[in-house]
């Protein structure tokens, strides 16, 4: 864009000054110079035609018929003069140059044109006297005073054309002189262009060869693992800083993930060998509960084989308990029939008489199995 509009700001100030250029020449050197020049150069071509005529007239030669053909040519011409002087006065005027000076004699073309048009305007009023006058012969056309007033006018001609033909030259200097500075300042344009290009492009070169290096740089040393990259504080408002500000961002949330999927693997890590240290633990526990419960087993079968003792001592001791008591009923039976007995065998000792009875109780004590009436 930049060298587009300066090449459109450059034209188009070409152009306005080609067109300025062009209108200051039609204007200086035609509408101004060449119309004005040309009057005057007619105006002094008619002068010398009245000039003519009034020597023809004065020269005491011409016919009647002649006479009267010069005398119009004379005065055409002084009103033709006049006229074509008055028309290049008048463009000088509107153009604003009555005040252009000679650069010599420093003489204006006001002056100048003043002075013409008092000498013209006496040469023509006592030109056309003598006429009148019909005054004729060599001295009435050497008259050195009537011809010293014409050279004065025309002088004033003289040095309008000149003071226009150096105002066109200046003004064609002035114009090449113009036009040199335009095609100086368009090649310094041009090379401030150039410099302001090849600058511009070479700092924008420079920035995207280093913004890629620098992303050359952060992708191989992510991708060699190194994840230790710092983003910018600041980045630039184009293109290019939005892929740097993305390329640290990208850095960034990756560190982040490998960061988090780090911390989860540590704490997997972490979680596996508790477990395996809770497996190695609840092996041991189970060993150790086996084994208690081993001898626990163990224990409990010596106490079922302790209990199965005990039960069989404490039937044993049952049965002996058992036995001890009908023994003790027994006995207290036999204690009983042994009081008897006793009694009886007081008795029978009394009586001493029957040796058969003393055996028979004797028996029945030994043996406690016959009844009472038995004993009886």
């Amino acid at each position: 864009m930049i060298p587009s509009l300066l090449y459109l700001g450059t034209s188009v100030y070409l152009l306005q000054l080609n067109k300025s250029n062009t209108d200051a020449l039609s204007s200086s050197l035609y509408e101004t110079t060449e119309k004005s020049t040309s009057f005057i150069l007619n105006a002094d071509r008619d002068m010398y035609q009245a000039l003519t005529a009034y020597q023809l007239l004065v020269s005491g030669t011409l016919t009647a018929e002649e006479k009267t053909s010069q005398l119009k040519v004379l005065k055409d011409n002084i009103d033709q003069t006049n006229t074509r002087v008055g028309e290049a006065i008048a463009i000088l005027k509107s153009k604003e140059l009555l005040q252009t000076a000679h650069t010599e004699s420093k003489v204006t073309i006001e002056q100048s044109a003043a002075s013409f048009q008092a000498s013209f305007d006496q040469w023509s009023k006592e030109a056309n006297a003598v006429v009148q006058a019909g005054n004729v012969g060599k001295g009435v056309l050497n008259e050195t005073k009537l011809a010293a007033t014409f050279e004065k006018g025309r002088e004033g001609l003289n040095v309008i054309g000149e003071i226009l033909d150096a105002y066109a030259t200046q003004s064609i200097s002035d114009i090449k002189q113009q036009n040199s500075k335009t095609a100086q300042g368009v090649y310094a344009g041009v090379g401030i262009i150039i410099v302001l290009l090849f600058g511009a492009g070479g700092w924008v070169i420079k920035k995207i060869i280093l913004m890629v290096r620098r992303i050359l740089t952060i992708t191989g040393k992510v991708a060699a693992g190194d994840l230790r990259h710092e983003p910018q504080a600041t980045y630039s408002q184009d293109e290019l800083g939005q892929i740097s500000e993305s390329v640290d961002y990208m850095v960034a949330k990756m560190k982040g993930l490998i960061g988090t999927i780090a911390h989860n693997t540590q704490f997997v890590h972490d979680a596996s060998v508790e477990l395996s240290d809770s497996s190695k633990e609840s092996a041991h526990a189970a060993e150790h509960v086996a084994s208690n419960i081993q001898e626990m087993t163990q224990e409990v079968e010596i106490q079922a084989r302790s209990s199965e003792e005990t039960s069989r001592a404490i039937e044993e001791m049952a049965i002996g308990i058992q036995r001890v008591a009908e023994n003790s009923s027994v006995m207290a039976d036999h204690s009983s029939l042994t009081s008897q007995h006793a009694t009886l065998g007081v008795a029978l000792e009394a009586a001493a008489s029957n040796c058969k009875y003393v055996e028979l109780s004797r028996a029945v004590v030994d043996d406690g199995t016959i009844a009472n009436s038995e004993v009886g």
